[in-house]
C-alpha cells in the first residue's frame, strides 16, 4: 500500500520552522542579556552601597566616645566618631569601614578593640549617605569624604598625616589606599580589599562588560603604586566575594622592605579575625615604630 504524504511536512518547512525556534530563542537571550545589563547600570549603586542609615547600630554605647560632625571639601555634612587612648600615646587609627557597615557598627567592634589593645586614638568616619552623613554614596564623593576625614582627625589631634595609621577593610581598603596616595599616612593596613572593584566585578559577571559598564571603579592598584610607606594587608584564603587573588595581586605594587602579606586560612569575607591576625599586626606595627619606616 502507498503512504499517503499529503499532512507530512516536507524538509524543508522543518528546516524553517527550526530556524524560527532558533531565532527566537537568541532573541531572547539578546533581550534577557540587555535587561541584565541595564539592570546593572541602574542599580550599581544599591549593590555597592547597601548604606545602613542611622538609627541602624548601637548609636548610644558604654564607653566615651566623641561625636564630630564636619563637612566634605564639597559641602556635604559628615559624621564620625573619636575614641580618644585613655593613656598617652602617639598612635593615631582612622580607620575606613566596609560598604555595609557604619559608625555604630564598627565603633563598637575592633573600633573599641584597637583603643584598649593597642592604646590608640581611633577615629571611625562614615561616608556620605551612612550612618548620620547625609549625601548620596558615590567615588568621587567617598574619596573627598575620606581626603576630609584625615584632615579633621590631625585637626583634632594636633598632628599630621605621617602620624595617622590609616586602616580600611573591603571597600573601606580602596578609600584607604586612595587616601594614602593622597595625603600620605604613617602605615597603610588594609583588610580583605580589591585590586580594583572593575576587577572583582568582571571576575564575578564574565559574561557581561562589566569593564564598560561600572562607574564605581576604585583602582587600588594604581593609587597603591603611589604610595611608598609600609603596608600590612591581610585576606582570608576562603573569601568568596573578593577571592584572595585580588588582595594578592594589590600587594605586588607595594615598594616598601617593611610591607606584609598575612593570609588568614579558612577566613572568609564576614569571618570574625582572629587572635592570630591581631598578634601578627601587634609583631609589625611594634616593628615599625621601634626600627623606624626607613
Amino acid at each position: 500500500m502507498r503512504r499517503d504524504k499529503t499532512n507530512t511536512p516536507d524538509e524543508s518547512t522543518i528546516s524553517r520552522r527550526s530556524i524560527r525556534i532558533l531565532r527566537k530563542f537568541l532573541m531572547t537571550l539578546v533581550i534577557t542579556w540587555s535587561l541584565v545589563c541595564l539592570m546593572l547600570v541602574l542599580f550599581e549603586s544599591f549593590l555597592i552601597y547597601p548604606a545602613p542609615k542611622f538609627p541602624a547600630g548601637d548609636w548610644e554605647p558604654d564607653y566615651a566616645h566623641e561625636n564630630v560632625d564636619f563637612k566634605s571639601s564639597d559641602g556635604t555634612k559628615l559624621h564620625g566618631w573619636l575614641l580618644r587612648s585613655e593613656a598617652t600615646t602617639s598612635r593615631h587609627i582612622l580607620i575606613c569601614h566596609g560598604n555595609g557597615e557604619n559608625v555604630a557598627y564598627v565603633t563598637n567592634g575592633f573600633g573599641k578593640y584597637i583603643r584598649r589593645n593597642f592604646k590608640a586614638n581611633v577615629f571611625v568616619f562614615d561616608y556620605r549617605g551612612y550612618g548620620k552623613s547625609e549625601g548620596t554614596p558615590h567615588e568621587a564623593g567617598i574619596k573627598l569624604d575620606g581626603e576630609k576625614a584625615m584632615d579633621v582627625f590631625c585637626e583634632k589631634l594636633g598632628v599630621k598625616p605621617d602620624d595617622v595609621i590609616v586602616l580600611g577593610s573591603s571597600l573601606g581598603g580602596g578609600v584607604a589606599t586612595h587616601i594614602a596616595s593622597t595625603k600620605g599616612c604613617k602605615a597603610l593596613v588594609l583588610q580583605r580589599t580589591f585590586d580594583s572593584l572593575v576587577n572583582v566585578a568582571a571576575k564575578k559577571y564574565p559574561i557581561f562588560p562589566v569593564r564598560f559598564l561600572i562607574q564605581n571603579r576604585y583602582d587600588s592598584l594604581a593609587a597603591l603604586k603611589k604610595y611608598t610607606g609600609p603596608v600590612f594587608q591581610s585576606h582570608g584564603t576562603a573569601d568568596r566575594v573578593v577571592p584572595i587573588d585580588h588582595g594578592r595581586k594589590l600587594f605586588q605594587a607595594t615598594t616598601h622592605p617593611k610591607s606584609k602579606f598575612t593570609p588568614i586560612e579558612g577566613n572568609g569575607h564576614n569571618s570574625a579575625l582572629p587572635l592570630s591576625y591581631w598578634e601578627a599586626f601587634d609583631d609589625w606595627l611594634t616593628d615599625i615604630e621601634a626600627k623606624g619606616d626607613e
